[in-house]
């Protein structure tokens, strides 16, 4: 969740985030959190930002033990 890289979650990572919710991302995205193949039928496995990554993103709100 950490999107910007400066080893701490927080809203500037949410805001990131939200800029590409319901977007479709490869599923090696840093977006795709949760890291599902929802397509399976494409050459490129592409998944949705959507509320399975916002559940992983809230797991490490405000982490702090982020190592860059």
């Amino acid at each position: 969740g950490d999107f910007n890289r400066d080893c701490f979650v927080d809203v500037n990572d949410l805001m990131t985030m939200a800029t590409v919710w319901l977007d479709e991302v490869a599923v090696d995205s840093p977006y795709n959190l949760s890291s599902v193949d929802e397509d399976g039928d494409k050459e490129e496995p592409v998944s949705t930002v959507n509320f399975f990554d916002l559940a992983v993103f809230g797991d490490s709100w405000r982490d702090t033990s982020l190592t860059p």
